[in-house]
C-alpha cells in the first residue's frame, strides 16, 4: 500500500507544489519536538487484581523493576532516544479469588536529523514490545484459569520543522502493529492535514515523493492505547524523510522552548495542550 497525501500534488492549495523553479537550495530547521511515552499493564480474576506500575496499597505483592514512563510531555532535542524498559512481578487475593501476574516491557522512541551529501535527512522510529504470563483462581477445582490482562502504551512523538524554500521531499519507511502517521503544515491559523494514513496490523511499507512550500511543518506518529487479553505485542515503526539540496539546522539549545511557546501564544494547538487520558 502507498500512502496518499490528502492534499496531492498540484492542487489550488498550493501546500505541495511541483514548480521546478521554485526548488532551490534551502534550509531546513529542527524547531521543537514534543513526545510522550508510557506503559501501564495490568491482570485480574474476579475482584483479585495486579497492576503495573505498583500503586494499589492493598494489592498484597507488587514489585517492578525498571520504568514505566509518564504522561509529561519531553520537549528535550539533545537526548534524541526515550527508552521505557522493565519487569513487574505481583500476587494478590481478594475473598476466594486470586491472581499472579508477570509481565516484561520495552518501548522506545527516537529522532534524528543530519546530512547526506546535499540532502538533509529527518527520521523517526519507535517499538512496542510486551510479553505478559498470568493465571487466576476462584478456590474452585480446578484451581488455575487464565486470569484478564492487558496493557496501555502511549508511544507518541511530534517533530516541528521549518523550510525557508520550497523543497521537495521523498518520505519512506513503514510500521506493523496499527500505527499512523501524519504530516500538518501551519497555515497561520490552523494546522492543515497534507497526509494522514493508518497501518494495518501487519507490516506495511510507503514511498511516496513531492515537494513542500516554505512555511513550518509538524510530523509526528499518532497515539496508540492497546488494551487487550493477549500474551503481548511485537509493534514497530520507522519513517524516513529526505529532502533534496537541503541544509539541515538545529537550533540554539533553548531556543527549541521558545519556538514552542511562540507556538502556544500564537494559538497553535499543540501536543502539551491535550488532554491524555489516564490507564
Amino acid at each position: 500500500m502507498r500512502l496518499r497525501p490528502l492534499i496531492t500534488l498540484g492542487t489550488a492549495a498550493l501546500t505541495l507544489t511541483t514548480s521546478a523553479a521554485a526548488l532551490a537550495a534551502g534550509t531546513l530547521t529542527l524547531q521543537g519536538r514534543e513526545s510522550v511515552s508510557q506503559i501501564t499493564l495490568s491482570a485480574g480474576f474476579g475482584i483479585s487484581g495486579v497492576g503495573f506500575p505498583c500503586t494499589d496499597e492493598t494489592v498484597d505483592e507488587c514489585h517492578v523493576t525498571g520504568n514505566n514512563g509518564s504522561l509529561d510531555v519531553v520537549t528535550d532535542l539533545a537526548s534524541p532516544t526515550i527508552l521505557l524498559q522493565g519487569t513487574g512481578a505481583g500476587f494478590d487475593t481478594d475473598l476466594v479469588f486470586s491472581t499472579s501476574f508477570d509481565a516484561d516491557w520495552a518501548q522506545s522512541q527516537t529522532f534524528s536529523l543530519a546530512q547526506s551529501g546535499a540532502d538533509a535527512v529527518l527520521k523517526g522510529s519507535g517499538q512496542v514490545v510486551v510479553n505478559m504470563a498470568s493465571v487466576g483462581s476462584n478456590g474452585i477445582n480446578p484451581p488455575m484459569t487464565p486470569a484478564v490482562q492487558g496493557f496501555a502504551s502511549v508511544n507518541w512523538q511530534t517533530l516541528y520543522f521549518s523550510l525557508d524554500q520550497a523543497t521537495s521531499f521523498q518520505m519512506s519507511g513503514g510500521s506493523v502493529g496499527g500505527q499512523k502517521l501524519e504530516f500538518s503544515r501551519w497555515t497561520g491559523d490552523s494546522w492543515q492535514l497534507l497526509q494522514n494514513e493508518s497501518f494495518p496490523t501487519v507490516f506495511e511499507s510507503f514511498d511516496y515523493g513531492g515537494s513542500f512550500q516554505a512555511g513550518d511543518y509538524r510530523l509526528r506518529n499518532l497515539q496508540l492505547t492497546f488494551g487487550n487479553s493477549l500474551s503481548g505485542l511485537n509493534n514497530r515503526w520507522d519513517y524516513t524523510l529526505t529532502l533534496a539540496d537541503t541544509v539541515a539546522a538545529v537550533p540554539e539549545p533553548g531556543t527549541a522552548a521558545l519556538w514552542l511557546a511562540a507556538l502556544a501564544m500564537a494559538g497553535v494547538p499543540a501536543l502539551r495542550r491535550r488532554a491524555w487520558p489516564r490507564a
